[in-house]
């Protein structure tokens, strides 16, 4: 399999293809590493009929799943703090109530919009 530098395959594409669609596939590296591989058509769907054969079916993951009771450890979760301008929010902390409305946690927090030139030229 013939490697190219991406700017070659960029000013050559038409070769590029051409060869590919020949049956040689053509890898693209780029920085020196290999980056893509271009392939004709009948190639990549037989790859992926291939691909689509080998893999389980739902129903086979789902019978794969342990029919026990024994206890599994639960992942905790991360949360992380999100700033979008004036407000200040813990991601994962604002809770849903049971009718719908958001109870805003105790770490909820307003803080001043910074002062810029472009707010006084609007305000």
């Amino acid at each position: 399999m013939p490697d190219w530098q991406l700017q070659d395959a960029k000013n050559k594409f038409s070769a590029v293809v051409e060869a590919a669609v020949a049956g040689d596939p053509q890898r693209v590296t780029k920085r020196g590493r290999p980056a893509v591989v271009v392939l004709c058509v009948d190639e990549y769907e037989r790859l992926r009929r291939l691909e689509r054969a080998s893999a389980p079916a739902l129903a086979d993951l789902l019978l794969a799943v342990p029919q026990d009771d024994e206890e599994f450890e639960r992942l905790r979760p991360r949360f992380h703090s999100v700033s979008l301008g004036a407000v200040s929010i813990d991601v994962g902390s604002v809770r849903a109530s049971a009718t719908g409305s958001r109870s805003m946690p105790s770490r909820y927090s307003r803080r001043s919009p910074p002062n810029n030139s472009m707010q006084r030229a609007i305000g």
